[in-house]
């Protein structure tokens, strides 16, 4: 039964190249949610300053894209206070009036998460594929 034997050789480097892999696809998801995070933001007209807007851009000093768990696990979004009471709504000074929430993070986190999975299987497929020469 050697051909088992083969096998499960070829699972153990895909496994493996799988675990050098997910945290460069985690990455690239990551930064595809704040770029989805932009769009969202722009869609909806929410630019002023472009301050909320360019703090979910890689390098800006309130943007967040923390790596943690060798890169398995990524936090992405913006420490910008403003951003939370435009996602979330929020009352004028003197509580005079509600602000509606607009929801755009997470407009956009479900917009990138649909398209997130089926590139995140693409690219597993395609390891996949390359071990098994397929």
């Amino acid at each position: 039964m050697n051909g088992f034997g083969d096998f499960a050789r070829d699972m153990a480097r895909i496994k493996d190249e799988l675990v050098e892999e997910m945290p460069l696809i985690i990455e690239a998801t990551s930064a595809e949610l704040l770029a989805e995070t932009r769009k969202e933001i722009v869609r909806q007209q929410l630019v002023d300053t472009r301050d909320m807007l360019n703090s979910f851009s890689l390098g800006n000093s309130f943007n967040v894209f923390e790596k943690r768990d060798n890169g398995f696990e990524v936090e992405v979004g913006t420490s910008n206070p403003y951003a939370k009471f435009v996602n979330e709504g929020h009352w004028t000074v003197g509580r005079k009036s509600f602000v509606e929430p607009t929801h755009f993070f997470d407009i956009a986190q479900a917009i990138a998460e649909q398209y997130m999975a089926v590139g995140i299987m693409k690219r597993i497929d395609g390891t996949i594929k390359r071990r098994l020469g397929g």
